[in-house]
């Protein structure tokens, strides 16, 4: 929000002059000289803020167009985007999950335990990664219910996910082990 002092300058040049006057201590060419710099610096001060508010409103003007250009923000765009995931409903069941996670610990060739465990080494982390991204696409889990499952909560969860979509993307082999297991588990709605 811009505000601006806005003062209503006053310069009452004859009761001054008249004061002057009455004093009989100068002479009106005296006056008008004394009076002059006070008159120019407040019309300089005032000139001051003009030109402020003049900047001031040209950046409004600016900001409005560029406010335009953007994109409106709405939900098919950030998930798009993927900021967002659409709200899926659990397709599959209990039964589907643990599916999951047999054949990823097969396709992986990790050990269930070891994948239901807090190991963190690569080849097992990976693998448990994999699993949260099957059951969260292809079978609609919640972020809470894949990271209870592994005994985590959903923010180990989104980054699992987060990451895999990543690796997806650069590691061929690994792309093919998890649609390997995505399309064993995935359920037809």
């Amino acid at each position: 929000m811009i505000t601006a002092d806005v003062r209503e300058v006053e310069v009452n040049v004859p009761s001054r002059m008249t004061i002057f006057n009455s004093v009989g201590a100068v002479s009106e060419h005296a006056i008008s000289r004394m009076i002059d710099p006070l008159a120019c610096s407040e019309i300089a001060r005032l000139e001051e803020e003009v030109g402020e508010l003049k900047r001031k409103v040209y950046e409004l003007g600016a900001f409005r167009i560029e406010m335009e250009t953007y994109r409106k923000v709405t939900e098919s765009l950030a998930i798009e985007l993927g900021v967002l995931h659409k709200a899926m409903p659990f397709r599959g069941t209990p039964a589907d999950a643990q599916k999951a996670i047999n054949v990823t610990s097969s396709v992986f060739r990790v050990p269930i335990d070891k994948l239901m465990s807090k190991d963190r080494t690569t080849e097992v982390a990976r693998a448990r990664m994999a699993c949260m991204y099957v059951c969260r696409e292809a079978l609609g889990m919640g972020l809470k219910a894949i990271g209870q499952m592994f005994n985590r909560d959903h923010g180990t969860a989104l980054h699992g996910l987060r990451k895999v979509t990543s690796m997806i993307k650069t590691n061929e082999v690994f792309k093919k082990k998890v649609e390997e297991v995505r399309s064993a588990v995935e359920v037809v709605s």
